[in-house]
């Protein structure tokens, strides 16, 4: 519909606005199938080593794709674009065609949901909800997401604030070298063995670099930051997508993950929304010339535009080291993998 509307001239705003609701609501439904897909077709101890493989190849087309973008526009125009990339869903639906996945064996749980479509959307949560260590787990991360959301809106602005689009670029880049090499890293690694002590030990190093990043009008000590940061993402999802894909039945994964989804990524609309307030109104002024944290703290990070910011990621980083602190001290958490059995036979 996209490549019909721009062949013809008709494409509005409006219709990219409603496209991409629909694009993202398929992703949307097609995640939980796919996570719950590797489970069937992987062995268990290679759960950690897929799921950095599947990043890395996300990360490395986040890097690609702009770069190519823009040339590709210029030479071949915005149809030849979408042609290609309605040409890519036929790549995949072919690579989709030609592997057979195994259909996952019937459980007890399964068959108390019986055929009602609302009660087996229920069964995801009420499986979580009987799992202490697991909710406690999926809690955590939805707290620090929250972090992580601000500082995807507050990155861009803090940094335009001193430097130009050309430095923004190569920052951005450079966090995108950080996703694409944790992936690798974890593609030959397979992750931490002992899973939930990985992922509280890479989120707590998230949060301690943040506020190194806000310390200096840098873009070198912001680049240094944004790649250590996002150099630890695929190694905290691949090692929780591994701890939950071998605690869930593979016939109860689909509802299961696609609520873990839900909860785990709430908190990203909260904190694209009070990001801009929060910044403009609170902690902007603070630092601002004459601003009343400007002799205190503005003598350590500086003042001016983009300030605020800076101390609002050195606060960020601050809070999601207390929430990981907070989070071990829960023993279902951490003593999760040792309590809840896995489901699946062989080695970890």
């Amino acid at each position: 519909m996209l490549a019909l509307l721009i062949w013809h001239g008709h494409l509005q705003l409006w219709h990219i606005y409603v496209l991409m609701t629909v694009i993202s609501s398929f992703s949307a439904l097609s995640w939980p199938a796919f996570t719950a897909a590797i489970t069937m077709l992987v062995p268990k101890r290679h759960f950690g080593r897929a799921s950095g493989m599947t990043q890395m190849g996300d990360a490395g087309a986040q890097i690609l794709s702009p770069l190519i973008a823009g040339a590709l526009v210029v030479s071949i125009g915005r149809q030849g674009v979408v042609l290609i990339d309605f040409v890519s869903y036929l790549f995949a639906i072919a690579a989709l065609l030609a592997v057979r996945i195994p259909r996952p064996p019937a459980t007890t749980e399964k068959a108390a949901a019986g055929s009602s479509l609302w009660r087996e959307a229920r069964q995801g949560w009420s499986f979580i909800r009987r799992r202490p260590g697991l909710l406690s787990l999926l809690l955590l991360l939805a707290v620090t997401n929250v972090g992580t959301g601000l500082v995807q809106v507050l990155l861009v602005p803090m940094i335009l604030s001193f430097a130009s689009p050309d430095l923004l670029g190569r920052v951005l880049t450079t966090a995108g070298f950080g996703v694409l090499s944790g992936g690798l890293l974890m593609s030959v690694w397979g992750g931490p063995r002992r899973r939930v002590a990985g992922i509280l030990g890479f989120l707590a190093l998230q949060g301690m670099i943040l506020p190194v990043g806000g310390l200096r009008a840098s873009v070198l000590l912001i680049a240094t930051g944004a790649f250590c940061y996002m150099f630890a993402v695929p190694i905290i999802n691949g090692a929780s997508q591994a701890l939950w894909q071998s605690k869930v039945a593979p016939e109860l994964q689909g509802r299961v993950f696609a609520v873990r989804r839900m909860v785990a990524w709430s908190t990203f609309p909260l904190a694209y929304l009070i990001a801009g307030p929060l910044a403009d109104h609170v902690f902007e002024p603070l630092l601002a010339a004459g601003g009343p944290l400007a002799g205190s703290v503005g003598q350590l990070i500086g003042t001016g535009k983009g300030r605020g910011i800076a101390l609002m990621f050195i606060v960020i980083g601050l809070l999601m080291v207390l929430a990981v602190a907070a989070a071990s001290r829960l023993p279902r958490l951490v003593r999760l993998e040792s309590e809840l059995p896995d489901v699946l036979p062989g080695g970890a």
